[in-house]
C-alpha cells in the first residue's frame, strides 16, 4: 500500500496506524515521488490512498496516471472537501473509495479489515 499526502503530520499518524494494523505501507509527501515509483513497479502495489488537495498534481490526476498503468489497483481518494464533489469518479470507477479526512482513520480500518477478509 502506497499513502500520499503532502501534511507530514497525518502520514507520521497514518503510518503509525497502518504499522499497528500490521499493513504494510509505504509514504510519501509528494506525489511526483509515487509515479516515479510506479512508473518502475506498477505491479508491486495492490492499493493507494491519496489526498486530493497536494503541490503540483491533484489526487484525481494521480489515480487517472495510476490507473491507465495499473486497472486493478485499489484506489481511495481522501479529502477535507464535501463527498459530494467526489460522486462522478466513484461512479465511473476512477477512484474505488472516497474517504472524508474526518472519518479517515475509522473508515480505513474498515477498508483494511474488509480487504484482508477478500
Amino acid at each position: 500500500m502506497i499513502v500520499v499526502d503532502d501534511d507530514r503530520e497525518l502520514l507520521k499518524a497514518l503510518s503509525a496506524m497502518l504499522e499497528e494494523s500490521s499493513a504494510k505501507a509505504e509514504c510519501y509527501d509528494h506525489p511526483a515521488a509515487v509515479l516515479s515509483l510506479l512508473q518502475k513497479k506498477k505491479d508491486e502495489y495492490d492499493m493507494i490512498l491519496t489526498d486530493y488537495q497536494m503541490p503540483s498534481i491533484n489526487g484525481l490526476e494521480l489515480v487517472a496516471m495510476v490507473r491507465r498503468w495499473n486497472p486493478q489497483i485499489y484506489l481511495i481518494l481522501m479529502s477535507g472537501l464535501d463527498s459530494g464533489q467526489f460522486d462522478w469518479y466513484l461512479k465511473n470507477r476512477m477512484i474505488d473509495e472516497f474517504i472524508p479526512k474526518t472519518e479517515l482513520l475509522g473508515r480505513l480500518t474498515e477498508i483494511l479489515e474488509d480487504l484482508k477478509k477478500h
